[in-house]
């Protein structure tokens, strides 16, 4: 029998495998990096790049998909396909119903925590939908729910720009609640629930943004993200633990004074939390003129979707630079939950790239390849917010 060998070890790798192996099918996991190299998952061994005699292989990685290739054809292997030319959307999710989450986690605990876990969830509740009901659902593994500007660091190169913002706001609790009831009109399921800003414990009515989250039952696991500067007050603590909120704190070395008091608090409050340390940023370039070919820069980029009031945005750039001016105002740019003509297939269009915001002409993009090469130091304060032009000052 003809043996599948799967590269590199991803979690497409592990949804091709699954399927291969409901089949009968032989699978091996090949994998160039050591940290993973002799680590199993369900019995079968990731194992450095080799020659092999009858295999095939599938290549299950899209931003160094040429690089495997190559390799494998340097050992001698010629029948090699992509991801995609075996699994469809419906071969994910029913994949997603036989992994094995602990062994993914013991392979990959960053990674999985991330975004495999995430995925891997939405999957599973789409499993349980009805096939013809499936292509109609709108999940997502993660949103951010945008709850204030306000933040107590300067950081050079933050994704969502508050190192821009001179005059920085909460967003008042009747229209995070508002946006919140609409986006249930069109969102069916959201795995996690990034509650940020800007620094959440800032806002003053967090406890009550905390009750409507768990009342309306929007998002399966609230994330409260926080930058380890401020400790929340009594109250804030006691309705963080009847809410079963998690804590994400972001290590940001010096500026994160108050991390270690931080955890102790949350420890002795048993409350989830994690601490989350960032190789690099990469940078959030000022732009200096307009880009011709939005589209191609939208189909670019690795999106971090987000919920500001009612709208909502495919990209927390977008929502940023849209209150700095730095962009038109545009009906392209989100989509208002809260308008007559709001429906799901434009949110649909929005989503998929039919409609593209006017607003990613004037982005330089956050590709994984920028992520990748463009590096920064995590974390470096500006002493003052720096100055950000408007669209009309640049054309």
């Amino acid at each position: 029998m003809k043996i599948n060998i799967i590269a590199p070890f991803t979690l497409k790798a592990v949804y091709l495998a699954e399927k291969l192996i409901a089949s009968g099918e032989n699978v091996r996991f090949f994998d160039k990096s050591v940290m993973l190299q002799g680590k199993e998952y369900k019995g079968i061994l990731i194992e450095p790049y080799e020659a092999s005699e009858n295999a095939k292989v599938y290549i299950c990685h899209k931003v160094h998909q040429l690089e495997i290739m190559m390799e494998c054809e340097r050992l001698g292997f010629s029948e090699i396909s992509k991801y995609e030319d075996l699994m469809s959307k419906d071969d994910e999710i029913i994949a997603s119903t036989r992994i094995d989450l602990e062994s993914l986690m013991a392979i990959k605990p960053e990674e999985f925590y991330f975004s495999w876990q995430r995925e891997i969830n939405t999957n599973r509740f789409l499993a349980g939908l009805e096939t013809s009901k499936r292509a109609d659902a709108i999940c997502f593994d993660a949103i951010d729910l945008m709850i204030t500007d306000r933040c107590t660091l300067k950081c050079d190169g933050c994704a969502a720009l508050m190192h821009y913002f001179v005059r920085q706001t909460d967003v008042p609790f009747e229209i995070i609640k508002k946006g919140i009831s609409n986006a249930k009109k069109y969102i069916d399921y959201v795995d996690y629930l990034m509650i940020r800003g800007g620094e959440p414990f800032i806002h003053p009515d967090l406890p009550k943004i905390l009750y409507c989250v768990r009342e309306e039952q929007f998002g399966r696991r609230p994330v409260l993200i926080t930058n380890g500067t401020l400790i929340p007050k009594s109250d804030v603590v006691r309705v963080m633990k009847e809410t079963d909120v998690e804590v994400d704190i972001s290590d940001y070395g010096d500026a994160s004074c108050k991390l270690v008091e931080l955890v102790d608090l949350l420890k002795s409050n048993s409350i989830k939390h994690r601490v989350l340390k960032h190789p690099h940023w990469s940078r959030i370039r000022a732009i200096s003129e307009k880009h011709e070919d939005g589209a191609k820069k939208r189909a670019e980029c690795h999106f971090c979707v987000q919920l500001k009031g009612s709208k909502f945005y495919i990209c927390s750039f977008l929502a940023a630079e849209r209150e700095l001016g730095h962009i038109p105002i545009n009906v392209t740019n989100s989509v208002d939950f809260s308008e007559m003509h709001c429906n799901r297939q434009l949110l649909r269009d929005y989503l998929s790239g039919v409609v593209v915001p006017q607003g990613c002409s004037w982005c330089n993009g956050a590709s994984q390849a920028q992520y990748d090469f463009d590096k920064i130091p995590v974390g470096k304060q500006l002493r003052e917010s720096v100055t950000y032009k408007k669209y009309c000052e640049l054309e």
